[in-house]
């Protein structure tokens, strides 16, 4: 070929164009991931004054649970209501009962967890909960599934805090899906990426269960695509269970931005997670 033939011109300009193009998807991943940063940034801490010792939480035989998602996971509900303390492991391995926002969850206003206790309260079989917390708004399945990005050590953290702490896991509450139905994710891959998440979860020795939360609705309406996929997962593998439906939670007075939840709204997420968690169905496996 030779230099300065059409041929060589064409090839050249196709060279251009693909490098462009890769610092182009360099820049907006390198940025994508910078914004991750931002966000994981924002998790609460625990408040001073409320650490108590971790063998104050073992000693009230409770049902532990891992909370992980996004917004409406975390700390993005109306803030100054009416939620207890609740007893929190931080991922820096110390105990907590505290009010929100709850350490680990984005956000600065209430949470679903601290009016579960309550919800609770009057169902048959319940227990107290203990909780462990890793909710960081706007993340997608993709976000938690980067095994190089910045919330795999995090996860790593929150599980290796809750072995010294001597709570593992009874259950893993999945709260999230909103971003992903925004994103227009695959379903099916979307499916195959929550079991990807499990199976990293086991391998940091958490066996537990884990309860899929419908939660797609964000300014959007639900997606069934992704609901479908919960529940076909949920069909084909033991791990996971159905979880509440707080899709439905669609009235203004619930969701008066559309996306994140009133006071009535945390409450009425937090009867349904109560529903949910006192049923049978989602009992730890026989020989755990």
């Amino acid at each position: 070929m030779k230099p300065g033939s059409w041929a060589a011109r064409v090839a050249m300009a196709m060279f251009v164009g693909a490098l462009a193009f890769g610092l182009a998807l360099a820049h907006r991943t390198r940025a994508a991931r910078e914004d991750l940063e931002r966000r994981i940034a924002g998790l609460a801490q625990p408040a001073p004054g409320t650490e108590v010792p971790c063998q104050r939480l073992r000693a009230m035989q409770p049902r532990v649970l891992l909370v992980l998602g996004q917004s409406n996971a975390g700390n993005h509900g109306q803030a100054g209501g009416s939620g207890a303390a609740v007893p929190v492991i931080s991922a820096a391995g110390t105990c907590h009962l505290t009010a929100d926002p709850l350490p680990g969850g984005t956000g600065r206003g209430g949470s679903i967890w601290s009016h579960l206790p309550a919800a609770l309260a009057n169902l048959p079989g319940s227990r107290p909960v203990v909780f462990s917390l890793l909710a960081v708004e706007s993340t997608t399945l993709d976000d938690w599934g980067d095994t190089s990005g910045p919330l795999a050590p995090l996860l790593t953290d929150t599980v290796r805090a809750m072995r010294e702490a001597g709570l593992m896991p009874e259950l893993v509450l999945w709260q999230q899906g909103e971003a992903d139905a925004r994103a227009g994710s695959d379903p099916g891959r979307y499916a195959l990426g929550l079991a990807a998440l499990a199976d990293r979860l086991a391998a940091l020795g958490v066996q537990a269960p884990w309860v899929l939360a419908r939660s797609t609705v964000c300014r959007t309406p639900p997606a069934p695509g992704l609901r479908a996929a919960a529940k076909a997962l949920v069909d084909r593998d033991g791990r996971f269970r159905l979880g509440p439906d707080t899709d439905r939670l669609l009235a203004p007075q619930d969701r008066p931005d559309g996306c994140h939840f009133s006071e009535s709204g945390l409450q009425g997420a937090a009867r349904q997670w109560a529903q949910v968690l006192a049923t049978e169905a989602i009992s730890p496996p026989a020989g755990r």
